[in-house]
């Protein structure tokens, strides 16, 4: 009697069951994205030595993440990014900034992206004019070889201006082989009186300040080479601007009628 009675509840609850339906599901219901890590440690390449507090940028297809190492250099990212990656640390320290791409697949873990920095190195000097005066405001450029057309030729990469003592400083500089140069300020536009010239006299010579190489030289044949190391202190590359004979260019402007005295004339050379 026990059994018939276990057997009829049981079947009546199968039927009460079935008649029930599950509750609507929202239509713009979305499953959740499968979580992707990546992590690792930034590391300084010539010691090994872990940097902490640099800024790491991870960049993927669903966009940028910013964090920032602890104090044994590691990072970690975690979210729902997917496919190429990069993973790159900005300049802080006096390092370069590197990094490296990835391919990240919905829900990997990806360990041991450690990326490695070479500390930068550090050029400076003084550049001297005529009577060995600071030139202020000149411009300090570094050059390296690249092609074009297969062919060699010197492509500036950083320059800097002199400061009120002729000094300039070049921090963070990757290591390599450059050509530095000065490049004055070579044009000057003044009022100028002409002086009276007797016949067959020669005018006067215009002397300007020549671009000028490291190795005292006014061509990159003549120049000499900085070889900068990681982490090199170089603060000995100084220069003496040569001077040179230039090109004076004189001209009369004829002021059209309704100009006002005083009007700013742009002259293009």
């Amino acid at each position: 009697m026990t059994n018939i009675s276990l057997t009829t509840a049981s079947l009546l609850l199968h039927c009460w069951l079935m008649g029930q339906t599950l509750p609507p599901q929202p239509a713009n219901a979305q499953i959740a994205a499968p979580v992707s890590t990546i992590e690792g440690r930034v590391l300084d390449s010539a010691t090994g030595s872990a940097l902490c507090d640099m800024p790491v940028v991870l960049e993927s297809p669903q966009g940028e993440h910013r964090t920032k190492t602890d104090e044994v250099g590691h990072y970690l990212f975690s979210g729902d990014f997917a496919g190429p990656c990069s993973v790159s640390v900005s300049q802080k320290g006096g390092y370069i900034p590197a990094g490296k791409g990835v391919n990240v697949t919905a829900g990997q873990n990806l360990r041991q992206v450690d990326v490695k920095l070479d500390k930068g190195a550090v050029l400076a000097g003084r550049v001297l004019g005529a009577g060995k005066a600071p030139m202020i405001g000149a411009k300090v450029e570094m050059r390296e070889i690249s092609y074009k057309n297969a062919r060699p030729a010197l492509r500036g990469i950083v320059g800097q201006r002199t400061n009120d003592l002729g000094e300039y400083r070049m921090p963070s500089m990757p290591p390599g082989r450059y050509t530095v140069i000065v490049l004055p300020r070579q044009i000057e536009f003044r009022e100028r009186q002409r002086a009276e010239q007797a016949a067959g006299e020669e005018p006067e010579p215009v002397m300007t300040d020549a671009m000028t190489y490291y190795g005292n030289s006014t061509t990159s044949d003549g120049a000499l080479p900085v070889i900068l190391g990681p982490g090199d202190l170089n603060e000995q590359v100084d220069f003496s601007v040569i001077r040179t004979r230039g090109v004076c260019v004189s001209t009369k402007i004829v002021a059209s009628a309704g100009w006002a005295e005083g009007t700013w004339i742009g002259i293009q050379l």
